[in-house]
């Protein structure tokens, strides 16, 4: 009963989320009623059946009942406990519940913290997100129920992905979605600013954005670093489909949260407005468009689920629905555009910025679809990888930076800018000093390290208690552009075959291979080979065990990758093909810096929210 209790839980939702929606026609009828508190309590209740709705999903996963097709498809008895809860949201059906979820834990958030707030703008806030809600639990309902049964049972799973039985499936989904469903409530405040004509209040959506915004950053690192350590190829960032799904309302998000911060200073009227509402709508779209390109299938991407043609139309058509009127109400509503009250060389920066990451999340967009829309007008087959992007985001990533030292020149004394540059000249050849090879691409890497290190520099010569929160993420960003330019240009690379007690060396180290074992996992059986990995001097040693998973269930073989990481880089084993006698093939790489990515990405997040905290407590 616990699946008929489910799906109940999720149609008493949808109904909510429509009477939610259906407030904001009696708001334009009756203004003088205040129809806030209702608007709450329904926002209240909604959370509360999706909470039971997601939580009985949950309770189906642990109790191994093979009799819902959604859990029959993607668990297995012999799962452990922590992936049975993940996988609930493992496949299509219950990432979109857990969506759902997330957006109405959003609404919730926003309807306990908009007391002051003038009752018919946060009537139309909640209406906006129960249309959002009342959407998407729809689609849900009719097309990717998870509380489907099947018939007749099954007595065992088809089991997880094994590539999602990773600790990264229990929180990378629900970091990138906290994201993307809290760009769904900026969206919502943005329609409503504008069915109000009250841009006045464009300032409140600063803390959400920033929220939002840090979610989002930490879920795409997240994906990040899984992508390093379980893929096997050593990279981070491969440009797929849908890593480019996330990346792009993440580069319109972060004009956003700059946005909305130049119209705090320069408000109450200024040209700054049109930016904050453009921006907040269309991050919101690229984060349904985002959700498309994963469900769909429409693009070819090792993250996507199962194609399906007609959940993927239904996508595009609920992204058309939601962002068409939306933009519709912006034309309309924004009227004559407003000049910018100061033209100074930091404005012209941060307008710089803007256009600079706009153009670089259309290039994502093109890179990503371009393929689709030339399959579909029936000119054959096309392949965009990463020298199309690549070649168009190193130079975009340069005219940021030096769009940044445009915003931090009249902010410091002349001879400060000359002596941090004469320092990040130094600190910039010492680096390639040491780690440029005849392979390396010099003049990029010249440029990345320079212009990264002296705004470093400058940004650490201007910290006050003022700029903690912007301080700390600014260096989070020059930490990952760092760290990406030393390991992307300066890694170091080979494919050796080995026996047990052989040894060879890379990057002025010596990698032995140790002994091969065995071992049985809960629902796999395993081949190990163990490593130790000493430096030039031979006395400091790293052990690293590198695998070759098999997984019966599913008849699957999985490679897992040693890492060794270090404050200067790490190593990285992968196992391969096996030759007898416990001779394996191996790749062994040197990436620089690769902790420095991880941090820095981290410090990102926290400067969103160290923004938000240091905002509540100024106020």
């Amino acid at each position: 009963m616990l699946a008929e209790f489910g799906f109940m839980s999720l149609l008493v939702s949808c109904l909510l989320a429509w009477a939610l929606a259906i407030l904001a026609f009696f708001v334009k009828k009756q203004p003088q009623v205040d129809f806030a508190p209702l608007a709450r309590g329904i926002s209240v209740a909604l959370f509360a059946s999706l909470t039971l709705a997601f939580a009985l999903l949950i309770a189906l996963f642990l109790q191994n009942d093979f009799s819902v097709t959604y859990v029959a498809n993607h668990a297995n008895s012999q799962l452990p406990i922590f992936y049975k809860i993940a996988a609930s949201w493992g496949g299509a059906e219950g990432s979109m519940l857990l969506l759902l979820w997330l957006m109405a834990l959003w609404a919730l958030v926003f309807a306990c913290a908009s007391q002051k707030l003038p009752s018919p703008l946060t009537t139309y806030t909640l209406a906006v997100m129960g249309a959002l809600l009342g959407l998407f639990s729809l689609y849900s309902i009719l097309y990717t129920d998870p509380f489907q049964r099947l018939f007749p049972a099954t007595l065992e799973g088809g089991d997880l992905n094994p590539m999602l039985q990773d600790i990264g499936l229990i929180f990378h989904p629900p970091l990138l979605y906290l994201g993307y469903s809290g760009f769904a409530l900026t969206f919502a405040l943005t329609v409503a600013f504008l069915i109000q004509a009250r841009s006045e209040y464009f300032a409140k959506i600063r803390q959400y954005a920033l929220a939002a915004w840090g979610f989002l950053t930490l879920g795409i690192t997240l994906g990040a670093w899984w992508a390093y350590y379980e893929l096997g190829w050593g990279g981070w960032w491969f440009w797929d489909p849908a890593e480019n799904a996330s990346l792009m309302p993440w580069l319109v998000g972060t004009a956003l949260i700059h946005s909305v911060s130049a119209y705090m200073k320069q408000r109450p009227h200024n040209g700054w407005a049109s930016w904050v509402v453009f921006l907040s709508l269309t991050t919101f779209a690229l984060s349904v468009l985002g959700i498309f390109i994963v469900r769909s299938g429409a693009l070819t991407s090792v993250h996507a689920f199962a194609r399906d043609d007609q959940r993927g139309t239904l996508l595009l058509l609920l992204f058309l629905l939601v962002s068409l009127p939306a933009f519709a109400l912006f034309a309309w509503r924004d009227g004559k555009p407003q000049p910018f009250m100061r033209k100074t060389a930091q404005l012209y920066a941060l307008l710089a910025n803007n256009a600079l990451l706009s153009l670089a999340a259309f290039v994502v967009f093109l890179g990503s679809f371009y393929p689709m829309l030339y399959q579909q007008l029936g000119w054959g087959s096309i392949s965009v990888g990463a020298p199309y992007f690549n070649g168009f985001f190193l130079p975009l990533i340069v005219l940021v930076l030096l769009a940044m030292l445009v915003f931090f020149y009249p902010k410091v004394r002349l001879s400060f800018m000359l002596i941090s540059a004469l320092l990040a000249l130094i600190f910039t050849s010492l680096i390639l000093f040491f780690y440029a090879n005849a392979q390396s691409h010099w003049a990029w890497a010249f440029i990345f390290l320079f212009l990264n290190l002296w705004l470093g520099l400058l940004t650490i010569g201007l910290i006050s208690q003022k700029n903690w929160a912007m301080s700390v993420g600014h260096l989070g960003l020059f930490a990952v552009i760092f760290a990406a330019t030393m390991s992307s240009f300066f890694s170091q690379s080979i494919g050796v075959a080995l026996s047990p007690t052989e040894s060879t060396t890379l990057a002025k180290q010596q990698f032995t291979y140790k002994q091969f074992d065995y071992s049985i996992g809960a629902n796999f059986t395993a081949e190990l080979a163990q490593f130790s990995v000493k430096n030039s001097d031979l006395r400091h040693a790293q052990f690293l065990t590198t695998e070759k998973r098999h997984y019966d269930v599913r008849n699957i073989t999985m490679s897992e990758v040693a890492i060794g990481t270090g404050l200067w880089g790490d190593n990285y084993i992968v196992m391969g093909d096996k030759l007898g006698q416990g001779r394996y093939t191996f790749r062994l790489q040197y990436k620089p810096f690769m902790l420095w990515l991880w941090v820095g990405a981290l410090l990102m997040a926290c400067g969103a929210f160290l923004g938000i905290f240091l905002r509540k407590t100024n106020e």
